[in-house]
């Protein structure tokens, strides 16, 4: 399934490169992947992720919501921890790549 333009955004935004969401189509943990794009799957899995209790909790509104990756998702990603995710991605993106040299 093709990505919408806020999924390609949002995972830029959090900091995913292109590599790393070609290379979680492999991630069996992100989940199933008939229903939703590469993108769609990695920002699902962060939406899982514990918030940070300084992070903002407040539900979005439905304007927002409209306009963001997924109109079902009624809370902000928890930022440092999608950050975080993508680091983690990147960096086993890279291994798999070296590994294959």
């Amino acid at each position: 399934m093709a990505p919408n333009a806020a999924e390609v955004a949002e995972c830029a935004r959090m900091g995913f490169t292109p590599q790393a969401i070609a290379y979680s189509n492999s991630c069996d943990q992100l989940g199933p992947r008939g229903t939703l794009s590469n993108e769609g799957r990695i920002l699902r899995w962060c939406s899982f992720f514990p918030m940070d209790d300084d992070e903002d909790g407040e539900e979005l509104d439905r304007e927002t919501r409209k306009n963001s990756w997924n109109v079902e998702q009624r809370w902000p990603l928890p930022e440092r921890a999608a950050r975080a995710y993508a680091t983690e991605l990147n960096a086993r993106t890279e291994a798999s790549d070296a590994a294959l040299i």
